[in-house]
């Protein structure tokens, strides 16, 4: 079974829990008894486990550990000294936010120290966790040193496992592992194992050195744990640079500069808070039982939190960092349940990989020369150690890049339903507002007229009279009376009146129902936005798919860096400016990537011609060569994708615009002139039949013929684009970018703008043939719209005239504009397209510059110089890195600068 779990790579990612702490504790029985409570709820939450009792026993376990804090209060305001916030308030609302750990692992980093540090690697493999001892020394070497027998202590964790049984497979789903490693001081990271051996043996000789590199270890698990647990007595703790106390203010204040190799120069604090469990040491009852230390009040609590000395954390709070300050405890508790909250979401969404299509990914990018050149199996028999932690992170990698592409995928469909929706209400309540049926426009005909026809008027209808006189019926004599004949007609008149009447308030309910629907409809769409956007936001589908792409990107450089020997940190080079939430993205790269000592020496003992071989796949996958990976052709092809999508909609949303322009212009002309011919004729609406829409409404047929071309061009255009693309590739990205390239490419290119920036005249011919562009299709599509306008009448005569459409479709067509410019701006095409094409410059540079040195490594006379030409290329990596982690921090920040939102068509 043992063999089964480490032939699969484990893609979650852990949550570190690291120790620091007095070799001495006074009870050490209790302090166990506190870290089982501490590391069942962790693990488990509120919700427990059925193992430790279910949620009944959380429930005393959190009780148990609320009464271990401090019990304080905080006046919030000066002005009202009632608003008073309680340290029970603020922990109370951290148990029950706090999400547990659920199917992520744990992993307890731990020096394995005399005391603190052995009880908490007792708990952590109770609890299942893989177990990582970073040291200050080789195991051998510290046989006869002050120091706990390495021997004895692994000894007892032997012993540990074979009577501690787990209570649930889940626990082990990623195996139990231990592994130990010796922290590198910066100076020694490029020594061999000879010379790393030979250091040791010097260093623990030496009282400075030797305390030294305690200090270096002590560092290393303050800097790489999500949570530490701090086991000290603060109030009987020497001021030494190893000490708890001291390691502790390095985890909050800033890691000593030039310590660690895989840390950053800058004075940062870590990301993650510390857990203080407040003990008396044996130290100090010995002092106090013979009179020689003071004897010192005792806390009134048993474990506190401290958090970074971070002034972001606050925000707006207090600027006194106060390790009992209620807003400082409320805050920084918020941030780390939200942080785990990040982290949990994404190990029980995230799928795992397909151990095939993982090792075919694997197989894929440790090759070059267009896959001809595997070199696969000769670093897994070579250095297996190397291959499983290349495997480890590459599997984290494909894991988080398909997550990131379903949860942008649900992304785009809720922007495109927004944007949907917008254009639905603004377009249906815009023709609400204008939607007028013909039989009441005066200006098409005279409404009916109902007035009864007298007696003296059907006098003069004497034909109709004629012919309506009724024949003798059988038996009855002729009747000639002409009263009896108008009366009949007077009769029959007022019934057809009836019915038009009738007929006209039929068609005029149906007309006040179509608008009333109309109106709703519009409501009902605004609606679904605001509905869609309330509903869908607080899953932040957004916000995950940006966090998977930067958290694909940090793992992407670290697996480079590992395959080039680099052993550089990524989580200490990548998001530093963004802390708080954005810290889960660290966590998860540390937690896979460490200890980068051991990728670093494996990749040294690798023979010569392997490292050039590992050197070229990085080349060739990653810098310039393969199409799917490398990034100079990624960057480019980017880039231009951005450009063409910029434009193309751009494009389109211009001339829409201004066609609506043209239409509104057309509409206003054509009233002022009808405002002016009535005026000449004394307002006699029957004189000016002459007016443009009287024109359109009868030369409309005529109208036909350019709003045909029109027709006809589009329809060419598409026909030309489906014959000249596959049927297996023909989708909208081909057909927008084939459309963009040979009808819509019309604008001054930048590098023409610089040349011409000095001749105005050259400047200008080419902005009028840019605008002679757009106005041959603002004009089709004018024309198109006005002729559209002119037929619609004629099809009911529910549907509004000719003047109501006019002004319905120039204002569909000006919202169909202004929401293709907002589509682009929505999705970052301007500032991706320039971000883009600087990173393939960047990208192309840095090929054309170590390609050529990998060549001329290869041909290096001796060891020396091999090694040196060697540590050039791994810097130029090592900064082609971090370029590339700065460019993804700020597409992150653009991304993260324009939440979704519901759209405003304007």
């Amino acid at each position: 079974m043992a063999n089964a779990l480490r032939s699969i790579p484990c893609t979650n990612p852990y949550f570190v829990i690291g120790v620091t702490g007095n070799r001495d504790p006074y009870d050490p029985d209790a302090l166990r008894k506190h870290l089982r409570k501490l590391f069942q709820f962790v693990k488990y939450g509120r919700k427990g486990h059925p193992y430790f009792g279910g949620k009944k026993a959380a429930k005393q376990v959190i009780k148990d550990l609320r009464d271990m804090l401090p019990d304080f209060s905080q006046v919030l305001s000066e002005a009202d000294q009632y608003s008073q916030k309680s340290s029970i308030e603020v922990y109370d609302r951290f148990f029950d936010s706090w999400p547990g750990l659920g199917n992520t692992p744990l992993m307890v980093m731990s020096s394995l120290a005399k005391g603190a540090d052995q009880l908490v690697a007792e708990v952590g493999l109770e609890f299942g966790a893989r177990m990582v001892y970073p040291l200050a020394f080789p195991p051998d070497l510290l046989t006869g040193t002050n120091d706990p027998l390495w021997a004895v202590h692994h000894a007892r964790i032997e012993e540990f496992r074979d009577f501690l049984q787990p209570p649930t497979g889940e626990r082990f789903e990623c195996g139990r592992q231990e592994e130990w490693f010796v922290v590198a001081m910066k100076e020694e990271y490029d020594y061999s194992r000879a010379r790393r051996y030979e250091q040791y043996r010097n260093d623990i000789v030496d009282n400075n050195r030797r305390h030294l590199r305690y200090q270096a270890a002590g560092e290393y698990i303050a800097a790489y744990s999500h949570l530490l647990i701090a086991i000290w007595d603060e109030l009987d703790d020497t001021d030494s640079a190893e000490g708890t106390a001291s390691i502790v203010e390095k985890r909050r204040s800033g890691l000593t500069p030039g310590l660690l190799p895989t840390a950053s120069a800058l004075l940062q604090p870590s990301d993650g808070p510390t857990y203080h469990i407040h003990i008396r040491r044996e130290k100090r009852k010995l002092k106090e039982g013979r009179g020689i230390a003071k004897r010192k009040q005792e806390p009134d609590w048993s474990a506190r939190w401290l958090f970074p000395r971070s002034p972001e954390l606050l925000g707006n709070g207090p600027t006194d960092i106060d390790d009992l300050n209620v807003e400082w405890q409320a805050k920084g508790l918020a941030q780390f349940a939200s942080t785990v909250d990040l982290l949990q979401h994404f190990v029980l969404n995230a799928k795992q990989p397909e151990l095939e299509k993982l090792d075919n990914h694997l197989e894929e990018f440790l090759s070059y020369d267009g896959s001809e050149v595997s070199i696969v199996d000769k670093v897994k028999a070579t250095s297996p150690r190397l291959f499983e932690a290349i495997r480890r992170v590459a599997g984290l990698r494909r894991r988080s890049t398909n997550q990131q592409y379903e949860e942008k995928r649900i992304r785009d469909y809720i922007l495109g339903f927004l944007f949907l929706f917008a254009l639905l209400a603004a377009g249906l309540t815009h023709t609400f507002n204008h939607w007028h049926a013909q039989f009441h426009e005066g200006h098409h005909k005279a409404p009916p007229s109902h007035q009864e026809t007298s007696v003296s008027e059907a006098n003069g209808i004497s034909p109709i009279l004629d012919k309506h006189q009724d024949a003798p019926k059988e038996g009855e004599p002729a009747v000639h009376d002409q009263k009896v004949v108008e009366a009949r007609l007077l009769d029959e008149l007022k019934e057809l009146q009836a019915e038009e009447l009738h007929a006209d308030a039929l068609t005029l309910r149906m007309d006040y129902w179509i608008r009333a629907l109309m109106g709703a409809f519009g409501a009902f769409f605004g609606i679904c936005a605001l509905i869609c956007f309330w509903w869908f936001r607080p899953l932040r589908y957004a916000e995950k798919s940006d966090d998977y792409r930067a958290l694909s990107e940090a793992l992407r450089v670290q697996m480079i860096w590992m395959i080039a020997g680099v052993g550089e940190s990524v989580s200490a080079n990548y998001l530093r400016r963004q802390r708080g939430e954005l810290a889960w993205i660290r966590w998860v790269v540390r937690s896979v990537s460490i200890p980068y000592e051991t990728a670093r020496w494996s990749f040294m003992e690798l023979s010569p011609d392997l490292q050039v071989e590992m050197l070229r796949c990085v080349a060739y996958n990653w810098l310039k060569g393969r199409p799917s990976n490398a990034q100079a052709n990624y960057f480019a092809t980017s880039r231009k994708k951005e450009e063409t999508r910029l434009h193309f909609w751009h494009t389109i949303g211009k001339i829409l615009v201004l066609a609506g322009l043209a239409v509104s212009l057309f509409f206003v002309v054509a009233t002022l002139g009808l405002a002016i011919g009535a005026t000449w004729t004394g307002g006699d609406a029957a004189g000016t039949r002459w007016d443009l829409f009287h024109f359109v409404e009868q030369w409309k047929s005529w109208l036909l013929i350019p709003a045909g071309l029109f027709l006809i061009t589009v329809i060419g255009m598409i026909t030309k684009t489906l014959c000249h693309a596959s049927s297996d590739k023909c989708n909208w990205d081909v057909i927008r970018d084939h459309v963009c390239h040979h009808w819509f490419h019309r604008m001054i290119p930048p590098i023409k703008t610089q040349l011409t920036s000095n001749n105005r005249w050259i400047y200008f011919w080419m902005m009028a043939g840019n605008f002679l562009f757009y106005l041959i299709w603002t004009l089709l599509i004018a024309i198109a719209t006005v002729t559209l306008a002119a037929w619609l009448p004629t099809w009911h005569e529910l549907l509004p005239g000719l003047q109501a459409w006019l002004i319905i479709l120039s204002a569909i067509l000006l919202l169909l504009g202004s929401l293709s410019i907002v589509w682009p701006e929505r999705n970052l095409c301007s500032e991706l397209r320039y971000q883009y094409g600087t990173m393939q410059s960047v990208f192309e540079l840095a090929a054309n510059q170590i390609i050529p040195q990998i060549d001329a490594l290869e041909q290096a006379p001796d060891e020396q110089e091999f090694a040196k030409r060697l540590r050039t290329i791994q810097e130029a990596l090592f900064d082609l890195g971090k370029e590339a982690l700065d460019e993804n921090a700020e597409w992150l920040i653009l991304h993260r600068a324009r939440p979704m939102e519901p759209v405003l068509p304007g």
